[in-house]
């Protein structure tokens, strides 16, 4: 991540973004602009490639907080009196919340979760993709015109859709610094996962070790074979971390839960070993982690 801001003596930008590939890191000194400057940054701000987040403030208008539309990372919001708060942790807002949301428990209750400004407390809010919110006092949001959705067309003749899914696999991974020695894969042995890190040792053989949480259930000796074909198939480094979620269960002794530390709810059940797994990653050196979720 980097982050820089700009102002023209009355309007102050600031931006929070993911690092993109072959551009140098920026510089976080505040740039002054002119007020035609100011508009060509904030313009071109908004078409980042990849995960960003602006706050712009300006005397006599309310503060904006603006995501964009690579959302990556979660963004939750919260207010105390005259005072916006924001974090990537839902923790840190614990204080702002009011009480449980009952529609957010219920969704989360029967594993149907909505991407939307609720969570499960009331008082604290998530900002999703090209949403803007605006606080003056108090908070509220808008959001971008809803997407035309259109029917499936048909294939032409001869269409390679692998290969075009292929490409644009690589020309988004390749916007961000990824292809180091410290980066490691996650890979399940699931279909999104799989995807990624086998296309990665694809293209750089040898390169990245991998780590897993191995589930328990009758998908475990699947889990297991079939991370035992990919690593075979393509050429992965060492190690191989390995936690077997099995033998720390959510309220195992000494577990975050157990000492009564704050933990999101949407982590629950497998907080304790993917902590476990953390900190093996971490310990072997890895420094950026890269994975498959839902399609993406």
């Amino acid at each position: 991540m980097e982050h820089l801001a700009a102002t023209d003596g009355h309007r102050t930008l600031i931006m929070v973004r993911e690092r993109v590939a072959d551009r140098l890191t920026c510089d976080p000194e505040v740039r002054p602009l002119t007020p035609a400057e100011y508009d060509q940054a904030r313009e071109a701000a908004t078409r980042w490639p990849t995960d960003v987040v602006l706050v712009e403030t300006e005397p006599e208008r309310p503060v904006r907080v603006t995501a964009g539309a690579a959302r990556t990372t979660p963004l939750y919001l919260a207010t105390d009196g005259p005072t916006l708060v924001g974090s990537w942790d839902m923790a840190d807002l614990r204080e702002h919340a009011t009480g449980i949301n009952p529609r957010e428990a219920a969704r989360l209750l029967i594993y149907r979760p909505r991407y939307s400004t609720d969570t499960l407390f009331r008082g604290v809010h998530r900002l999703t993709e090209r949403a803007t919110a605006h606080f003056g006092g108090s908070l509220w949001t808008s959001y971008p015109d809803p997407a035309l959705h259109r029917t499936p067309r048909d294939l032409a003749p001869g269409a390679d859709v692998v290969g075009a899914f292929v490409e644009t696999m690589d020309t988004a991974m390749d916007r961000r610094p990824w292809a180091e020695e410290s980066t490691l894969f996650h890979l399940t042995g699931g279909f999104d996962s799989g995807t990624v890190a086998t296309r990665a040792a694809e293209r750089h053989p040898g390169l990245f070790p991998t780590a897993t949480l191995l589930i328990g259930g009758t998908g475990r000796e699947q889990q297991i074979r079939r991370r035992a074909e990919m690593r075979d198939r393509v050429k992965f480094a060492d190690p191989d971390i390995v936690i077997d979620a099995m033998k720390h269960p959510p309220l195992a002794p000494g577990c975050r839960w157990v000492r009564g530390d704050l933990i999101s709810p949407t982590e629950d059940p497998l907080h304790n070993p993917f902590a476990q797994m953390a900190r093996a990653v971490a310990e072997a050196g890895a420094r950026t982690v890269v994975t498959g979720l839902g399609g993406r």
